[in-house]
C-alpha cells in the first residue's frame, strides 16, 4: 500500500494456525477517508468507516477456523471480509473464495494483505445485504465474523444466506457476543438450519479476550 494514503495504518505480525502472517490495518478507530463519498452512498457514517480496518478477535478466531478445516475446493463465500484474513487463508489452503463486504476501501486492504503475505489474490466483490439479485451463485459453505450488531441485521443477514445456499450449504458466523444472536439463531432454525455452537480451540480464544461464540448451521434440504 502507497505511504502517501491519506490514513495512517500499521502491520502487526499474528499466528494464526501455527503460521506468522503480516496483516496492515488502519492504526486506529479515528482514520477516515471517503474523498468521493462512496461510503456516504453505502450509508457508512465517518463513525463508523474505520471498523472494517480493524483486527478483530472474532476474525482471527475465523481465520484460525479455516486453517483447521478440510476446505480444499469448497466454495466459499466470506461477508463482511474486513481486512480479509480468513479469506486470505482459504485462498491459501485451496479453497474457491469469494470475499465480500460493504465497504469501498476494504479490497485495497484485503489485496495488500495478500500481496505481503505471498498469498495469490482472492477474488473480491462489493456486497449489499438486501440486494436479492447478486450473481454470486450459490456456495458449499458461508462464513462470517462479527456481523450482528445492528438490529436488522439478523433478518438480513439470514435472508442473503438463505438465497447463497447449496442444498448442503454449511455456515460458519463467529459471533462476538453481541446482542443479536440469538435472533439470528432464531431465524436460521426457522429456515430449516440444524445449528450448534462450539470452541475448537480454546488456548487460542482465552488468549484474544473472546467471550462470543461460534455458531454454525446445516441443513440437508432447503426449506420452503
Amino acid at each position: 500500500m502507497p505511504d502517501s494514503t491519506p490514513y495512517l495504518t500499521m502491520t502487526e505480525t499474528h499466528s494464526i494456525g501455527g503460521k506468522d502472517y503480516q496483516i496492515q490495518s488502519l492504526k486506529d478507530r479515528r482514520q477516515y477517508y471517503d474523498p468521493n463519498n462512496e461510503a456516504g452512498r453505502a450509508n457508512i457514517s465517518s463513525a463508523s468507516w474505520p471498523l472494517f480496518g480493524q483486527v478483530w478477535p472474532a476474525g482471527l478466531i475465523l481465520a484460525d477456523i479455516m486453517c483447521r478445516q478440510n476446505i480444499e475446493g469448497l466454495r466459499i463465500l466470506e461477508l463482511g471480509c474486513g481486512l480479509g484474513i480468513a479469506s486470505m487463508i482459504a485462498t491459501e489452503r485451496g479453497a474457491q473464495i469469494t470475499a465480500t463486504d460493504h465497504h469501498p476501501t476494504a479490497q485495497t486492504f484485503m489485496a495488500h494483505n495478500s500481496f505481503i503475505n505471498k498469498i495469490h489474490a482472492t477474488q473480491f466483490s462489493l456486497c449489499d445485504w438486501t440486494d436479492v439479485e447478486t450473481n454470486f451463485g450459490l456456495f458449499d459453505l458461508i462464513i462470517g465474523s462479527d456481523l450482528l450488531y445492528e438490529a436488522e441485521h439478523p433478518e438480513l443477514l439470514c435472508e442473503f444466506i438463505h438465497r447463497h445456499c447449496e442444498t448442503t450449504s454449511n455456515i460458519i458466523m463467529v459471533d462476538g457476543g453481541r446482542k443479536f444472536g440469538g435472533k439470528f439463531n432464531r431465524r436460521m432454525e426457522a429456515k430449516g438450519f440444524s445449528s450448534n455452537t462450539d470452541i475448537p480451540n480454546k488456548v487460542f480464544y482465552a488468549s484474544l479476550g473472546f467471550k462470543g461464540k461460534v455458531m454454525r448451521y446445516n441443513r440437508d434440504t432447503l426449506a420452503v
